[in-house]
């Protein structure tokens, strides 16, 4: 009878932790995925906030250059 009942709890232990190991790998990539995802997400908010600054001083060149273009016909008049 003891033999029998230290193959179940062996047998017990040993299913136990090949239910937890996957568990705890899976519990710690979720975790480094959720911080690169945040990460990208930083990134992208930057990247993005410098597009429209980088749009504004484009919009304020394009405004100068039109102003100069009605110099010039004005000039060439």
């Amino acid at each position: 009878m003891t033999y029998e009942l230290l193959v179940a709890l062996l047998t017990l232990v040993a299913l136990l932790i090949g239910i937890i190991k996957p568990l705890f790998d899976l519990n710690k990539n979720i975790t480094i995925l959720t911080e690169s995802v945040n990460q990208l997400q930083k990134t992208l908010d930057d990247l993005q906030s410098r597009v429209g600054e980088h749009g504004a001083e484009i919009d304020k060149i394009n405004i100068t250059l039109e102003n100069h273009e009605v110099r010039i016909s004005s000039l060439e008049k």
